[in-house]
């Protein structure tokens, strides 16, 4: 593993590489409710996160707080490596993850819309 950084929440676009945050990352004015949230590298998130829409382009990543995506949650295709929710993952949309190099791990319940999942474990129930 990597050094992290931790790193701040202040920005209404959040791009994460190499970093721990420490807390959640949520809503604090009405302008953050349409953030955009990018992992572009190895991150920890030791809280919950919200995002309008959550894209995954690189990995590992581990989430140990609640995870919802008003639009959509997305693991890009080209994923290789551990992507783990430790707590339940939501989206008004829907949740994607196509990686065949990903080992996607949710250890708790999954509800959205519409759930497309492929090389992942479900430890809860899946709403859909």
């Amino acid at each position: 593993m990597s050094k992290l950084k931790e790193v701040h929440i202040t920005d209404s676009n959040l791009r994460l590489e190499n970093n721990i945050v420490k807390g959640g990352i949520l809503p604090n004015k009405i302008s953050e409710l349409t953030r955009t949230v990018t992992v572009a590298g190895e991150t920890i998130v030791e809280g919950p996160l919200y995002a309008a829409r959550l894209s995954i382009e690189a990995a590992p990543l581990e989430v140990t707080g609640a995870v919802f995506a008003q639009q959509e949650l997305y693991v890009n295709s080209n994923v290789v490596g551990n992507v783990t929710f430790r707590k339940a993952v939501g989206s008004a949309t829907s949740i994607v993850s196509r990686a065949a190099g990903c080992q996607t791990t949710f250890c708790s319940d999954v509800n959205s819309k519409s759930i497309d999942l492929n090389n992942a474990f479900v430890a809860g129930s899946i709403y859909g």
